[in-house]
């Protein structure tokens, strides 16, 4: 399965120093040990601080290098986010960028902790022609959404970790 992993929720997945890390730890679980993959891209996704972060692109590049990240097109994550900002032009909707990459890749998870944007990112419209609405995973007791018949065409093969590859992540 894999899943988008929005700005708000990144460090709560992967810090396991963070206050919120108990609702999310399974993500990273999941990831290091599972068949999980982070899947991203776009400008905007980009320019956040997953990406431009120092540590965050150290475990992007290690995870990448272990098959556990699926990077879109951005040019196409891109394109869709400037039609989903127009069909959906309202201040308080600052995740575009995120039904973008759902739509380019078909992904069925967002890992999020921005209620607010949920009201739009759940809109059909939105990805009507380009996928279906994914689901939400908002806390632990989402848990179960990360199954195998969660895992997007864009993620697979998708394989479980192996203890080599679990030893590369060992203090990340």
């Amino acid at each position: 399965m894999c899943i988008v992993i929005d700005t708000n929720v990144f460090q709560r997945v992967f810090d396991i120093t963070n206050m919120d890390h108990s609702n999310y730890s399974v993500i990273r679980d999941w990831i290091y040990s599972g068949k999980g993959k982070i899947v991203f891209g776009g400008s905007t996704y980009s320019k956040e601080n997953i990406v431009s972060s120092r540590r965050n692109r150290s475990l992007l590049a290690v995870l990448k290098s272990l098959d556990k990240v699926h990077e879109a097109d951005s040019k196409i994550v891109d394109e869709h986010e400037i039609r989903i900002k127009n069909m959906i032009n309202k201040a308080d909707f600052d995740d575009p960028h995120i039904a973008a990459i759902i739509c380019t890749c078909g992904c069925k998870l967002v890992a999020t902790w921005d209620k607010n944007s949920l009201k739009y990112l759940k809109l059909a419209k939105i990805y009507k022609g380009h996928s279906d609405v994914p689901k939400f995973y908002l806390s632990e007791r989402n848990a179960d959404l990360l199954v195998d018949k969660n895992i997007a065409d864009c993620c697979t093969p998708s394989k479980k970790t192996t203890k080599a590859q679990k030893e590369k992540l060992k203090g990340l």
